[in-house]
């Protein structure tokens, strides 16, 4: 259930941004070339007097006219583009190697689920492996220890929308664990994940809106569609860690079990073609210039070390808390051998 109300959020952007209307917002560095000189007024006439004839959906009507735009515009401001779809093409690959790996959001997700789908959404690049490869088996951690911060804030929440909506003064579910985090520091780091995510998807928008995609002209959902795809090598990882977690804590092996290892070697799979399919679509944008591209890279950028620092600092501090939760077991044991 805490996962419901950031995949509805998913959902209503997506639709939200594949209804965006085309050639009505431009990126601001040539809005004029592209709207105002020579005879891109008259290109723009056509369009609209095309799309009454033939509707927006046809292809030949888009074509038209960003042949009619091409045509006149100076081929230095066409070098600038082309330089624009190098930097964009690139972006998935380089900001996939800044954020955090696939296992590490895995892990986070597993332990705390909606701080994990957050950061995925705000950091949706990622860097993959090499599938079928040896890899070293993740450190089983306490879930109840690193998550209890999470479920206290969520009860609250829970209990105060039945009390606007139900009536209900009913008290929040305690917590079996005691909360390892105060409400003033859960909520900046869910602020700051959900200021990413939104950041992402505000760009995704922008995208569709005031950009062309050379391929698919007539489709405005795509850069969402891409958004959203990074839940599917995601969705892999997660199985894979919570088979791992699951397999060791039942039978205390500290090897990778074998469906752990196939779910790992899917998700990377995925996460390559989320790749490829990320640097075919950002290097195949139209009307948008270097200066605005590197806006748009520097605001992904952004998001990707929030949520790599969110991601870090999280895995640290559970791994810490262990520590601790062993330190004081093995001083337990200690105490009573000595009795």
């Amino acid at each position: 259930m805490r996962w419901l109300p950031v995949l509805l959020s998913v959902i209503t952007l997506f639709l939200h941004g594949s209804n965006a209307k085309q050639f009505e917002h431009w990126y601001p560095f040539y809005k004029w070339t592209l709207t105002g000189e020579e005879r891109a007024p008259t290109c723009l006439k056509d369009y609209a007097n095309a799309v009454e004839i033939l509707g927006a959906q046809n292809s030949m009507t888009c074509k038209n006219l960003v042949s009619c735009i091409y045509n006149n515009t100076k081929e230095i401001d066409k070098a600038d583009m082309s330089s624009a779809l190098v930097l964009l093409g690139l972006a998935p690959t380089v900001l996939g190697q800044m954020g955090p790996t696939l296992n590490q959001k895995a892990q986070l997700c597993v332990q705390s689920p909606i701080l994990g789908l957050l950061c995925v959404l705000g950091a949706p690049s990622i860097a993959f492996g090499m599938p079928w490869a040896r890899t070293t088996p993740i450190t089983h951690t306490d879930g109840n220890a690193f998550a209890s911060g999470e479920m206290w804030f969520f009860s609250w929440i829970s209990w105060a929308v039945n009390c606007i909506f139900s009536g209900r003064m009913q008290t929040p579910a305690q917590q079996t664990e005691p909360r390892t985090q105060s409400i003033w520091i859960i909520l900046p780091k869910y602020s700051l994940a959900v200021g990413a995510a939104v950041n992402v998807f505000l760009n995704a928008w922008t995208l569709s809106r005031q950009t062309i995609v050379s391929w698919k002209c007539t489709s405005s959902y795509l850069e969402f569609l891409w958004v959203s795809l990074t839940l599917v090598p995601f969705c892999f990882a997660v199985v894979a860690t919570s088979v791992e977690r699951s397999e060791g804590t039942r039978t205390g092996s500290k090897g990778r079990p074998l469906w752990s290892s196939v779910f790992y070697s899917l998700s990377n799979i995925a996460s390559a073609v989320h790749v490829l399919f990320g640097t075919v679509l950002f290097s195949s944008v139209l009307f948008i210039g270097t200066l605005d591209a590197l806006g748009v890279v520097g605001q992904l950028t952004a998001s990707t070390l929030v949520c790599q620092f969110i991601t870090a600092l999280e895995l640290e501090r559970v791994e810490d808390i262990e520590q601790k939760l062993k330190d004081v077991g093995n001083l337990g044991a200690g105490s009573n051998l000595s009795k």
